[in-house]
């Protein structure tokens, strides 16, 4: 599983209704921000209000795709 940027999780679309307005869910302890740094977050739909984790299939082939096209390809010199 592929950690989710924090700010590029914005752009991504929620898998139940299909709007992107993700983020991470808030920490229940009040000392970690962001539901946690471990491997598998929280993250919470502000327009359909559900509960997700990071390592959701639909949400990882998203952030492999947008990951691709921001990435830029490598550079063969030729001779």
């Amino acid at each position: 599983m592929d950690p989710i940027d924090k700010k590029q999780l914005k752009k991504l679309d929620c898998p139940k209704c299909n709007r992107p307005k993700l983020r991470y869910a808030h920490s229940r302890d009040g000392v970690t921000p962001d539901g946690g740094d471990g491997p598998d977050r929280d993250v919470y739909c502000d327009n359909c209000r559900s509960n997700l984790k990071e390592s959701d299939g639909k949400l990882q082939a998203q952030w492999r795709q947008l990951k691709a096209e921001r990435t830029p390809a490598p550079v063969v010199q030729r001779h």
